[in-house]
This record gives structure tokens, C-alpha cells and sequence, in this order.
């Protein structure tokens, strides 16, 4: 089975699906806004199973993304679930939301000025359950408004929980507030702004509906994509192996107070299956490695050309330092070798971006956001509203593989292609986390896995234990309780 996947569209391609609709399928405006507001509805009912005994607001504005919220009012009103309807006055309405505000009326359902709602006091406020807005779609372009502001603020003070028709009201790079939503109903496709950093978490947890939209409509090739599921891809199973046919990884760090770093992920590369693992440390820290673990070998700098060609691939950066200097010398003076890098952690403070001309075949990085801007040299902002497109430009410049971390993970291939795994969990954002998951990337890759199949199994191994943690309530976890769930096979 393959894994899973849906294209993230820009705003430019989401107009040009609706444009193609009409022109190429003879799908009306008016059957696609019936078509979303049913998708909507039937995800709205399914995920609030006491629906009927909550208070809704609906907010609704004077666009077709206002005309998208009306559809779902009538909607609700036909399976006797009420709701109170806010619509802004005077405002220039689009054909279509027009055309759904004079259904409403014909049915004789109040349409409450939105004034009234920006009146509304906390306490009457918090009386609802459940805030569905459609005030501005995709199209929404910042302009300064004190009223809309204070609109957004007065959704977001609120205790109810919060529905955004497509994408949140106000969501761009630019604008300084917007809805922030517990949940966005994307209408489509997933939207490429929803996997900008900045904007990431306004959108809450993003659920897509899927509408008569012909992606094939497209010319240029989507090159980004939400990986929805991974799944599960072994390797062969072959019974006459040893140590080193099996796959053997270096993982290179470990100075002095960060020991515990490079062995996490020297025991990750182990429980995926890899055949040996080497730890490449500072002299005086070999004694405490050989304490810590039994299962890992370890030696020093000066010896690391000796295993090299044993080696199928290095992980370098767990807990990297170098109190002698020449170590740093020694260990530059290996890069350029046949073996398979992943590189991690403090590799992207000792190092710049340069050195990764030095390498024979295309590394991979897995640096978190901080890591990436020092790393490549690239301003706050620009991985905050355009992380996608930061990522792929660097992956493409410096042939390199990129796993950014972040909220989301954002993977980027040498050949400019985007993959992003969207599993936000609080209980991944723990010291020790990042350096399993490069273990187990290193481990994958040291068996022969293709680069992206160890990246993308190595993310699904992560998650599955940290849902397995979550499940169990754990706030947080033992690193080494974590790594003896890889090696088993049934739970993973």
C-alpha cells in the first residue's frame, strides 16, 4: 500500500480550480457552494455528537465565504438544529451571498446585525458552545480595520469553540490578528498558508472536505503535498547477514554534560534494526559511554577514519562539542566519503552551510527552526510566512535533504519537491526527541532504505509511540522507556 497523500494549493490555484469547475465541468457556482455547505454540515454534525443541545453562533460574512455560512445555517435549520445568525449591514454583498441571505429570509430566520454580537458581554458571550465564522475566505487581503479587529478579539476572548469555514477570517502573513480557530473545515484542498509557521496555529486542528475540484485541471505539477498517513514499509528480511551487511551507523557527539544526547540516538539506530552502532566521542568520554550503554561501541576522533568504510552511514550532532579543538579538524576531514550523513542538533551551530558541498552524496538535515536560520543564514520572517518555500530553496541550493521541525514537520527533497506531515502533539516538544528520531533516520537509511522511505518511516515509528504515550495521558516521557517500544515489532 502507498502511503497517503493529498496536493496543499495555493490561493492563485484555489481560484483557478473554482474558474475551471465552471468552465471545464459546467459546475455552477451555485451547485459548488451547495457542495461545500453539505460537506461542511455533515463534518459539523459528526464531530459535535450532542449538537443539538449546544448554542451556535453563526458569523457570517458578506462574501461567498459569508454565503458558505448561510448554506450551513439552512442546513442546520432543516434538522432542527438553531442557531443565531450574525450578518455585517451596508457592506457590498456577492451575488451568491445574496442569493443565500434571500433563502434565509423566504424561511423567515432572523439575520442579527453583527453589532450586536461585538456587544455581547463576556458572560452572554460564553452562553455559546460553538462559533462557526465564514467572514472572509482565502481571497481576504489585510487591510487595517479597528472594528474587524475588535470582531476577532471578541471571537477569540470567547470559551465557545471556534469553526473556520475554508481558512480562519483575517489569516494572512501579514495581517497582526485573525481568527484563531479551534478547528478549520477546508474546503478543497489544504491551503499552503495553513503550513506557514506564523499561521500554523490559528487554524487549529485542520480537517479537509473534499469537493468536485479536478486537481488534474492544474498544468504545473504540484510539488507540495500533505502527507495524511504513512504506511508501514519493511525491509527485507534477509537471514544471512552480519553486523556490517546488516547496517552499521557512527553517531558522532556526546561532549562533556550532553553524553546522554548521542546515545539516544545510537540506541534509536539499534531497536529500527541497525546492525552496529559506533559512538564517536571525546577520549575522556568513552568510560561513561561503555557505562551507560552495553549495546554500543565507542571510541574517539582519531580513530574515526578506521571505520568509515565499515559504515554505511554517520549521524553527527547529538550533544556535539569540541573542548580539542582538532577534533573538529578531524572530523571535517571525513566528510567527504561514500557513506549516507544525517546530520542533527549541534552540527548546525559548529558548521556552516558551505560545508555541505563537501559531501559525496545529499545529506539529510533535520534541524529545527532556530537551527535552519542560523544555519542557512535566513531571516526570522522569511521561514515564518514562507517556510515552505525557504525549505525548498535551501534543499535545492545545497542538494541536501531537509527535515525542518517545527509545529509541523516539513520535509524537502534535493529536486525541489515539498512533503508536510501535519501531527501537532505537545508531548513531542521534549529534550531527547529530536535526537531519537534522527537516530532512527540514520538507522533506516544504514539498511539500505531509500532516503525518503527512512525519513517518512522513521516520522511514522515517532508518532506511533508518541500517540501511544498520549493515550496513556503522559504529559511526558522517558526517552529510554520510548526507544524500548522500537524494537517492538507488533506495536510498531
Amino acid at each position: 500500500m502507498s502511503n497517503l497523500m493529498s496536493p496543499i494549493i495555493t490561493h492563485q490555484q484555489a481560484k483557478k480550480l473554482d474558474q475551471l469547475a465552471v468552465e471545464k465541468n459546467h459546475l455552477t457556482p451555485e451547485i459548488l457552494m451547495e457542495e461545500a455547505a453539505s460537506q461542511i454540515f455533515y463534518r459539523f454534525v459528526k464531530d459535535f455528537r450532542k449538537i443539538k443541545d449546544m448554542k451556535i453562533a453563526i458569523l457570517a460574512g458578506w462574501g461567498n465565504n459569508g454565503g458558505d455560512a448561510l448554506a450551513v445555517a439552512r442546513k442546520l435549520h432543516f434538522s432542527n438544529i438553531p442557531c443565531d445568525i450574525y450578518v455585517f449591514k451596508s457592506k457590498k454583498e456577492s451575488p451568491l451571498f445574496q442569493l443565500q441571505k434571500s433563502i434565509i429570509q423566504s424561511l423567515h430566520l432572523p439575520l442579527l446585525p453583527i453589532e450586536q454580537f461585538f456587544q455581547l458581554k463576556n458572560e452572554t458571550l460564553n452562553q455559546y458552545d460553538i462559533i462557526m465564522e465564514g467572514i472572509f475566505g482565502i481571497g481576504y487581503q489585510y487591510r487595517p480595520d479597528p472594528d474587524i479587529e475588535n470582531l476577532f478579539q471578541n471571537i477569540n476572548s470567547s470559551k465557545a469553540k471556534i469553526i473556520a469555514i475554508d481558512v480562519p477570517s483575517g489569516l494572512t502573513i501579514q495581517s497582526p490578528i485573525s481568527v484563531n480557530a479551534d478547528r478549520t473545515y477546508s474546503v478543497g484542498y489544504h491551503k499552503k498558508l495553513f503550513y506557514q509557521i506564523q499561521c500554523r496555529k490559528s487554524a487549529g486542528k485542520i480537517i479537509n472536505l473534499p469537493i468536485s475540484f479536478a486537481i488534474n485541471h492544474l498544468q504545473n505539477q504540484n510539488t507540495t503535498q500533505l502527507v495524511s498517513k504513512i504506511e508501514r514499509k519493511k525491509l527485507p528480511e534477509n537471514p544471512f547477514v552480519h553486523k556490517y551487511s546488516k547496517g552499521g551507523t557512527i553517531c558522532i557527539g556526546g561532549s562533556i554534560g550532553k553524553l546522554g544526547s548521542i546515545i539516544f540516538s545510537a540506541e534509536s539506530a539499534l531497536k529500527i534494526g541497525s546492525g552496529i552502532a559506533l559512538v564517536i566521542t571525546e577520549k575522556e568520554q568513552i568510560a561513561s559511554v561503555n557505562q551507560m550503554s552495553a549495546n554500543i561501541i565507542a571510541d574517539d576522533y582519531v580513530n574515526l577514519k578506521d571505520y568509515i568504510k565499515k559504515y554505511s552511514t554517520i549521524l553527527i550532532g547529538p550533544g556535539l562539542g569540541f573542548h580539542i579543538p582538532d577534533n573538529k579538524k578531524l572530523l571535517k576531514d571525513s566528510l567527504n566519503t561514500h557513506a549516507q550523513f544525517v546530520l542533527d542538533a549541534s552540527f548546525f551551530h559548529h558548521f556552516s552551510a558551505d560545508v555541505l558541498k563537501l559531501f559525496q552524496k545529499p545529506p539529510i538535515l533535520t534541524p529545527h527552526s532556530q537551527e535552519f536560520l542560523n544555519f542557512f543564514k535566513i531571516d526570522k520572517t522569511s521561514i515564518m510566512t514562507d517556510t515552505t518555500e525557504m525549505v525548498r530553496q535551501a534543499a535545492q541550493q545545497y542538494k541536501c535533504y531537509i527535515l525542518l521541525k517545527d509545529c509541523f514537520l516539513t520535509l524537502a527533497t534535493p529536486e525541489g519537491s515539498i512533503l508536510i506531515i501535519d501531527h501537532p502533539m505537545r508531548i513531542a516538544a521534549q529534550a531527547g526527541s529530536g535526537d531519537i528520531l534522527a537516530g532512527l533516520i540514520a538507522g533506516l537509511t544504514a539498511q539500505g532504505m531509500s532516503i525518503r522511505d527512512s525519513i517518512l518511516q522513521a516520522v511514522r515509528v515517532f508518532y506511533t509511540i508518541l500517540e501511544f504515550f498520549h493515550k496513556k495521558s503522559y504529559n511526558t516521557f522517558d526517552p529510554k522507556e520510548f526507544i524500548q517500544l522500537v524494537g517492538l515489532k507488533k506495536e510498531i
